[in-house]
This record gives structure tokens, sequence and C-alpha cells, in this order.
């Protein structure tokens, strides 16, 4: 019988990626945690994150809102899109931040977003 005692992680080599994002409205958030990413508002509270890097299979994503006064994220969420590489090699993935009416609203600059991103490794040609 194998010892799994010692096993970290069910994936092979995880790789996870953290990044925190500070609202701005209507414009690129702040990326305040986060190496090698860059982060893109394509609309109204849509955003992209592209890996400078490749970081590998994604696996998941989990993510905490907050704010000033936290209330004021109270009931939103978050969705997220289809990961998709570039002919280039860049790894993107869209994340919508969505009212408790359902509707896609702004971070505002008081709001953040905490999230965690979990990559497999994958093997090089």
């Amino acid at each position: 019988m194998a010892d799994f005692s010692q096993v970290k992680s069910s994936i092979h080599e995880e790789r996870t990626h953290r990044i925190r994002i500070l609202g701005t409205g209507a414009a690129n958030p702040v990326i305040e945690v986060g190496q090698r990413v860059t982060i893109t508002r394509t609309a109204a509270g849509v955003w992209r994150i592209d890996w400078l890097d490749h970081p590998g299979t994604f696996v998941g994503a989990t993510y905490m809102g907050g704010a000033l006064v936290s209330s004021d994220v109270k009931g939103q969420s978050l969705t997220r899109g289809v990961p998709v590489t570039s002919a280039a090699g860049v790894l993107s993935i869209t994340f919508s931040w969505w009212s408790p009416t359902f509707v896609a609203d702004e971070l505002l600059a008081t709001e953040y977003i905490d999230f965690t991103i979990v990559f497999a490794a994958t093997k090089v040609p």
C-alpha cells in the first residue's frame, strides 16, 4: 500500500498563483499582489488576466472579495471564462464581477479581489 502521508497535493507539481487586484472603476484594476501577470479591463466588470510565463495546465480558481467596508461587496460574485492560450503562448483567463442583482459591476477603488489560481505542471516536449 502506498504511503501518501507526505503528499501535499493531488495535483502533480501544483503551482499556486495568488493575485490581489484593487478596483479603479472603469479602468484597469491595480495589481497589488501578483508576479508576471497583467490585467486588462475589457468591459464593465470584466477583466482578463494574462500570464507573461505560461504557468501550466489550469486546474481551478477561488476568490474572496473585500472592501474598505466589507458589506459593500455583500452578495457579489465572480465567474470565469475558459482559459485560452494565444499563438504566442500567453495564457489568459477572463473573470466577470457580478452585482447581487446579476448585473456586471465595476470594482470600485475601495474594493478588491483576492484570487488563488492553481495550475499543474506541463511536460515540456
